[in-house]
């Protein structure tokens, strides 16, 4: 599990963005010209404007979701480290920061896996 937050450019995932808090953070991210991704269930105006604002959404919750950045540049991540904690994790810039609801079952895939890889951070 993530115990920082990095706003260096390395891009962010939303297990849920069209939540009504998850969806503001991920706008916020959008505006700040951060890489964001998530994942929701239904299609709302709420997503329609993270859509708009830039953020690529999947409409469904597949771990798969998580390889969307594999491609980013190297560069990507190349900014000095606005870290909250200091961080441990390798510095693989393609790998999101996955940010996910409590309202997001413990046994959802795209958790699991986001688990796995050491990226969740989990939010009430």
């Amino acid at each position: 599990m993530l115990n920082s937050v990095d706003f260096s450019g390395k891009p962010f995932h939303f297990i849920g963005i069209g939540g009504i808090g998850m969806s503001a953070l991920a706008y916020v991210l959008t505006q700040r010209q951060l890489p964001v991704s998530g994942s929701d269930l239904r299609l709302s105006h709420i997503t329609q404007r993270l859509q708009e604002a830039g953020a690529h959404i999947f409409w469904s919750q597949e771990a798969d979701n998580l390889k969307f950045f594999e491609k980013a540049s190297a560069g990507a991540c190349s900014r000095e480290s606005m870290q909250i904690r200091p961080y441990s994790l390798g510095s693989d810039c393609t790998l999101p920061q996955v940010v996910c609801s409590t309202a997001i079952n413990e046994s959802n895939s795209e958790y699991r896996s986001a688990q796995y890889f050491g990226r969740s951070l989990r939010l009430p």
